[in-house]
């Protein structure tokens, strides 16, 4: 629906925080992507990405068009004014039917849908504690070597 630079998604979702969105428009349009964004600057048609990893962050570069999903470090938080409320609450959305957009009906909702939610649970996570016991701290730590060792982690 026209010209863009860069598509905008958020990181997951609420309901089965799946975070398939942004990557499955990219892989739709054929689109570089790049996840978990904190920091995005555009200059010279590319955009250059602090993107949040475990450890801290890495920098990536990335040509334009693409899409880009963003983590809640992104931007800072701000409060709208009740002038833009009041404005808001005056505005109708945009409802686009897939027809619209050039699709057919079967392309869509769960008709559409690329895969298939099997199951959805919460793992349950056992854990187990044995205490290692000695007459002085040399002999529990003796005991706690030979257990290790046993149980081939040393």
């Amino acid at each position: 629906m026209g010209e863009y630079d860069i598509i905008f998604c958020g990181r997951q979702s609420s309901d089965w925080d799946a975070g398939q969105v942004g990557l499955g428009v990219a892989e739709i349009l054929g689109l570089p992507a790049v996840t978990l964004a904190r920091k995005v600057e555009i200059s010279d048609g590319k955009a250059r990405i602090e993107r949040v990893i475990p450890d801290g962050y890495e920098v990536v570069e990335v040509k334009l068009p693409a899409v880009v999903t963003v983590t809640s470090e992104l931007g800072a938080l701000r409060y709208a004014a009740l002038k833009g409320i009041m404005a808001a609450a005056k505005k109708q959305p945009t409802i686009w039917k897939p027809a619209d957009i050039g699709l057919e009906p079967s392309q869509v909702g769960a008709a559409g849908r690329r895969s298939k939610l099997d199951k959805l649970f919460q793992p349950v996570k056992e854990g187990k504690c044995e205490m290692v016991e000695g007459e002085t701290g040399a002999e529990a730590g003796a005991a706690l070597a030979t257990r290790l060792r046993e149980a081939k982690l040393l």
